[in-house]
């Protein structure tokens, strides 16, 4: 028997992430000693902020490095809840939160619980691959609902309803988005509320960026609207708003059957995180030094973000849609006679500068690409002029 007979359908047909790839190639060339800027991994420039190092070490020193209880940290959910009620007017008890290794966890769980063999999900897309790779892991079947540049790449809630069958089980939503940028109107967001409503869908809610929107744009949790919070699920990590990628550390909100579903599949595949850094969190997540850091992390990316808004002015053959959150463009590359994959690929072979093509985060976007803008100053500079070379020389 060969090792592809032994292995599930479902594994083989799940698929590692072209971001990954990217991040590969990218690490190998820097370790020739080339010159390699990254604007392709989903992380940032920043560090996590001193009080909750600091906080650690001390959490470290103090022993507590043994289990902490499945659910998590009593204070740390607490003050999740906390935050919730105080931004979102959301009504979240201490059990209704569980603590998670990050936000790939927190999917892992959501669909091993509640998607059956046979269940339909509706993912809007450009999105996220885990959740793609997850339903299959369930024995689901993904139907995915693009956006279009044209709409701000704002879901259809006209195009996800026709998709509706009496299969599907899930709607998942990123809000604000990775890798569009987008943040939801709340017009937009109250009719994806009414279609769960109307066919009673779970929804997955992914707000992993939900503290990083700029301009003041309202942001509204579909879990806040009228029916929503026990239909849906919420995932949120500090890896992004707390510069935390390597600490993986997130969590779930959810109410009734659907927590005790999650709970389930959490207790079994990692049981608990480390204690040490559950206890910084909790004693450090309300600090005002805290918040600070965060303030000044939004700055520099809207800073940035604003540079790379007038930096495609400059280029008539790139389109992309201004982002109001999250730390991304993604940006249309049509126009330079390439795909996506191409543009990434010669870019990084010839300039040294990572992008992640667009349809490694959906097979209807091989036009775009993404380009992450959480560096510094000195980095965005120098990617944007060898980018800028490179658009000289392919029109030569």
């Amino acid at each position: 028997m060969t090792a592809e007979h032994r292995m599930k359908k479902e594994i083989q047909n799940m698929y590692l992430s072209p971001i990954r790839d990217i991040s590969f190639r990218a690490s190998q060339l820097a370790s020739r000693g080339l010159p390699v800027v990254s604007f392709g991994a989903g992380d940032t420039v920043f560090d996590t902020p001193e009080p909750v190092k600091q906080a650690a070490v001390k959490a470290i020193t103090e022993n507590r490095s043994h289990y902490e209880t499945i659910q998590g940290n009593s204070v740390l959910r607490q003050k999740i809840a906390a935050r919730y009620r105080r931004n979102y007017g959301l009504g979240y008890e201490e059990d209704e939160i569980l603590i998670t290794a990050a936000g790939t966890e927190s999917i892992f769980d959501a669909f091993l619980a509640l998607i059956s063999p046979g269940d339909e999900v509706i993912v809007v897309s450009p999105a996220f691959i885990n959740y793609e790779n997850c339903i299959i892991l369930a024995g689901g079947k993904t139907v995915f609902a693009p956006v279009r540049e044209s709409d701000g790449f704002e879901p259809d809630a006209d195009m996800i309803e026709s998709l509706i069958t009496a299969k599907t089980r899930m709607l998942v939503i990123n809000n604000p988005c990775n890798p569009t940028g987008a943040v939801f109107s709340e017009e937009c967001v109250k009719r994806l509320a009414d279609l769960a409503v109307k066919y009673d869908l779970l929804v997955f809610s992914d707000e992993v960026y939900d503290g990083i929107i700029y301009d003041g744009f309202p942001y509204t949790p579909i879990a806040s609207l009228p029916g929503m919070k026990e239909r849906t699920i919420i995932a949120n990590s500090f890896s992004k708003l707390l510069a935390m990628t390597g600490w993986r550390i997130g969590y779930l909100a959810a109410c009734g059957g659907i927590m005790e579903s999650l709970f389930k599949v959490h207790h079994y595949s990692t049981a608990c995180q480390p204690t040490f850094i559950q206890d910084a969190l909790a004693e450090t997540i309300d600090l005002p030094e805290v918040d600070d850091a965060l303030k000044r992390m939004l700055r520099i990316m809207d800073k940035n973000r604003n540079r790379v808004t007038q930096w495609l002015k400059t280029h008539s053959r790139l389109s992309a849609v201004e982002p109001k959150g999250a730390f991304y463009y993604f940006i249309r590359v049509s126009d330079c006679n390439m795909s996506g994959r191409t543009f990434a690929s010669r870019l990084l072979e010839e300039k040294y500068v990572a992008v992640i093509p667009g349809e490694g985060l959906g097979k209807d976007f091989s036009d775009y690409i993404r380009l992450s803008y959480a560096v510094d100053e000195e980095t965005l500079e120098e990617g944007l002029s060898r980018i800028d070379c490179f658009l000289d020389e392919i029109v030569r």
